[in-house]
């Protein structure tokens, strides 16, 4: 397609092109290269490829035009297909200065270059060149104003033919769009390209070049949305019009553009840190952000679900942050325990996320409350100020959320002297059964060998609500020496309770106290014990009591074989 594309050709009086006869699907006919100015010495600009038959035809050209000496090399950028003639045109003409913006890897030739920056002047007969740093395809692109003819030698930002290419990992998008406003703000009539044709309408093509950027970014943000999160999928339904050979160089522009989504926040990696590939953007996920928090805001909860566990992976930003601060709200459990993890994981990471959660610590709605209270605890031991929120969670009407306080309280009272005090009026709060009940299982994990828990407890069984009446016989298993008011408390509910629930409870909580107070076996006041709950067994007509009562004398006689042989 590209047989007449010409090999030399006088585009001006003082721009003249030679092909650098390298055709391809991705350079077109080949790489433009230039002789400018019009005096016996010119530059060139770009080598070409570095093909053979392109020395022979520079020369010829050179002497067709009068030019007797290259008075400098001046490149674009470090492609091959731009660098590639450098080692010959040295060996031919000498050791002539080579122009570029200097970087890391022109370091691979053995020759050194003449650095040139943004707005340096090459200056030769009949033209003056200004350079122009334009990055986005490669690192060091540069673009050149020839002020005679207000043209523009645009590398391969602008192509006579077909668009640019911006490779994922050394280009940038971002930097490619700004070039291209950049060499825009310049106001050119003419632009000589790298590749195809000159382009007279300037301002329009660089128009066109803008649009068509933007409607492809519109077009991959469709495909995002649509269910689409490798780079391959994206091209399929990007370029499906597109000959599949020139896919690779649209997977390499897709990521350029998914890497300038991400940039602005609306597109992130999933995970961000995937163990094989954690840095390749054409080997991991993408996830447009505005529809995974859409997700986030739907009636299913699968597909909250999904959005959680997603943005759990992602890395965290003020968006991000804030949608699982909404979702500790989630009438889900499943949603909620993942904002809880997500918020912890994140703000082990940045300080922005735990500031947050300090802030939710004073949220007027209990749920941010303690999901904030769930979220620290996993960075830092309890804290006085977590604990008002801890005792409201302690009267939740969700059981899971109740226990789950009841351990962090259990944990802070262990740190801070004052939750025992706190659990102790509690016990006694006037107002909510739950409260006591839940305080009873507190004190019995925090402090079994303190008198005012067994008190508290002895108490309790006689409340006024059954449950925390059964509570309070089942918190009494792990007491430390207890008063023995308290063992024939114990004996009196087996014996003559009106609650058959707590009959049952008393027997099994005394074989327990015995087996936890061993130095307490043999006594007298032990043995009268078991003696009453025998003949309590032989005498009740209560399956379920008489079951319970043998469970207790079996674990009684256990622990009696247990004793050590008197020496």
């Amino acid at each position: 397609m590209f047989e007449n594309f010409p090999k030399t050709a006088a585009w001006s009086e003082r721009v003249t092109m030679i092909l650098g006869l390298n055709p391809g699907p991705f350079v077109g006919p080949g790489t433009n290269t230039f002789l400018i100015g019009t005096g016996k010495q010119r530059f060139l600009l770009d080598t070409g490829h570095g093909v053979p038959e392109y020395l022979p035809l520079l020369e010829k050209t050179m002497r067709d035009v009068g030019c007797e000496a290259l008075q400098g090399i001046v490149l674009t950028h470090n492609h091959p297909d731009h660098n590639g003639g450098l080692i010959s045109l040295r060996e031919t003409f000498g050791e002539i200065p080579i122009f570029k913006k200097i970087i890391a890897s022109d370091g691979v030739f053995n020759f050194g270059f003449s650095a040139l920056e943004d707005g340096d002047v090459l200056e030769t007969k009949g033209a003056r060149l200004r350079a122009i740093f334009t990055p986005g395809h490669a690192l060091d692109h540069l673009c050149f104003f020839l002020e005679e003819e207000r043209a523009i030698f645009t590398g391969d930002n602008v192509l006579g033919v077909g668009s640019s290419v911006i490779p994922a990992e050394t280009g940038s998008m971002r930097d490619y769009l700004n070039s291209l406003e950049r060499i825009k703000a310049e106001n050119p009539r003419r632009l000589y390209p790298a590749h195809g044709p000159y382009v007279d309408n300037a301002i329009a093509k660089l128009d066109e070049y803008l649009t068509h950027r933007r409607a492809r970014e519109a077009e991959i943000v469709r495909a995002l949305q649509a269910g689409a999160t490798h780079v391959s999928e994206i091209v399929t339904k990007v370029y499906a019009d597109v000959d599949k050979v020139l896919h690779i160089a649209a997977a390499q522009s897709v990521a350029a553009h998914l890497i300038k989504l991400e940039q602005e926040g609306r597109v992130q990696r999933y995970p961000a840190q995937n163990a094989t590939t954690p840095h390749d953007p054409l080997a991991i996920e993408w996830l447009l952000i505005e529809s995974v928090m859409e997700r986030l805001r739907s009636t299913s909860a699968t597909q909250r679900m999904t959005a959680c566990r997603q943005m759990a992976e992602m890395t965290p930003t003020s968006e991000t942050i804030a949608a699982f601060a909404q979702a500790l709200g989630d009438t889900e459990k499943c949603v909620v325990r993942t904002a809880v993890d997500a918020l912890a994981k994140f703000a082990s990471q940045n300080n922005e996320t735990r500031t947050v959660l300090h802030r939710l610590l004073r949220s007027p709605h209990a749920a941010p409350r303690w999901g904030a209270v769930c979220a620290l605890l996993q960075l830092e031991p309890p804290t006085p100020r977590m604990l008002p929120i801890l005792v409201e969670t302690l009267a939740s009407v969700d059981g899971d959320l109740r226990w789950a306080a009841a351990r962090h309280l259990v944990e802070a009272g262990r740190l801070h002297p004052e939750v025992q005090p706190l659990l102790l009026g509690l016990a006694r709060d006037p107002h909510s059964a739950i409260l006591r009940r839940m305080a009873l299982y507190c004190l019995r994990d925090l402090s079994p060998d303190d008198s005012k828990t067994a008190q508290v407890m002895l108490e309790a069984s006689y409340d006024t609500d059954l449950r925390v009446r059964r509570a309070a016989f089942t918190a009494m298993a792990p007491l430390l020496d207890p008063d023995p008011k308290l063992l024939e408390r114990l004996l009196c509910v087996a014996e003559a309770d009106s609650d058959p629930g707590c009959r049952r409870i008393a027997p099994i909580t005394l074989s327990e106290i015995a087996r936890r107070n061993p130095h307490a076996r043999n006594a007298a006041e032990w043995q009268a014990v078991w003696t009453r709950l025998r003949a309590l067994a032989e005498t009740t007509s209560d399956a379920s009591l008489a079951k319970a009562l043998h469970i207790a004398l079996d674990r009684a006689a256990s622990i009696a074989a247990t004793e050590p042989s008197p020496h």
